[in-house]
């Protein structure tokens, strides 16, 4: 699970330039001032994170039972 969130980890970096690139080409403003293509970028983020920590969970957690 954890290999899985470093893959949405590239998703997030393969959404955020193109969104960036849009946000300055039809608003004239950065990414960050853009806010709903800003909040639709780093959902990417949050989720990879969220899958990162539960996949390191999993992989404590079976090892904990492993050595007992």
């Amino acid at each position: 699970m954890a290999l899985i969130g470093f893959y949405a980890l590239l998703v997030f970096v393969g959404v955020t330039i193109p969104a960036g690139i849009y946000a300055k080409v039809a608003f004239g403003e950065q990414l960050a001032n853009v806010d709903w293509l800003h909040g639709s970028a780093e959902f990417f983020l949050t989720l990879s994170n969220i899958l990162v920590v539960l996949g390191f969970r999993q992989a404590i957690i079976q090892h904990k039972r492993s050595s007992s």
